[in-house]
C-alpha cells in the first residue's frame, strides 16, 4: 500500500509540474520538425524534432540563465527574441514583423549559434500548426 501511495504522490507531481510549464514558443519548421521552448517558475526547456514525445535534442536550464530582447516601440521591425543556452551553443527563438510594409511581412524561426557565431537559421511555417508566440512581454533576464 505504501509503494501504491508513493507512486500516485509521484505521478500526480510530474503533472503537476508538467501543467504549469507554459509556452514562450512553438513552430512547426519548413522541414516539419517541432521547436517548443516552455518555462516554468525556475526554468525554460528547449525541444526540437519530428516528435516532441521522442525528441532529437532536449534540455531544461535555470531561468535566469536565458534572455530575452523585447521591442523598445521604435523603428521599422517589430522584433523579439529568446535565447536559450546550452554550454557554448545558444538557440535564439526569433520573430519579426515589418510593420512599415503594406504586407506588415513576418519571420519566425530559430537561429543557432557556436561561440557567438550563427551556423544555422531555421524558419518556422507560420500556416502549419503548432504556432505559439509568446515572447512579447515573457518575463525573463533582459540582453544587455
Amino acid at each position: 500500500m505504501k509503494k501504491l501511495f508513493i507512486a500516485a504522490i509521484t505521478i500526480t507531481s510530474s503533472f503537476y509540474t508538467f501543467a504549469q510549464q507554459t509556452i514562450i514558443f512553438e513552430c512547426k519548421t519548413t522541414n516539419n520538425k517541432i521547436v517548443s521552448i516552455k518555462q516554468n517558475e525556475n526554468t525554460v526547456s528547449y525541444q526540437f524534432g519530428r516528435n516532441l514525445s521522442y525528441p532529437e535534442l532536449s534540455f531544461s536550464i535555470p531561468k535566469n540563465s536565458s534572455s530575452t530582447f523585447q521591442w523598445a516601440g521604435v523603428g521599422r521591425e517589430i522584433y523579439y527574441d529568446v535565447d536559450v543556452p546550452n554550454g557554448n551553443t545558444v538557440y535564439t527563438a526569433y520573430s519579426s514583423i515589418d510593420r512599415m510594409s503594406d504586407d506588415h511581412q513576418t519571420e519566425s524561426g530559430i537561429t543557432v549559434s557556436i561561440n557567438n557565431r550563427q551556423i544555422a537559421k531555421i524558419l518556422c511555417d507560420q500556416n502549419k500548426k503548432p504556432y505559439v508566440n509568446n515572447m512579447e512581454g515573457v518575463r525573463l533576464p533582459t540582453k544587455n
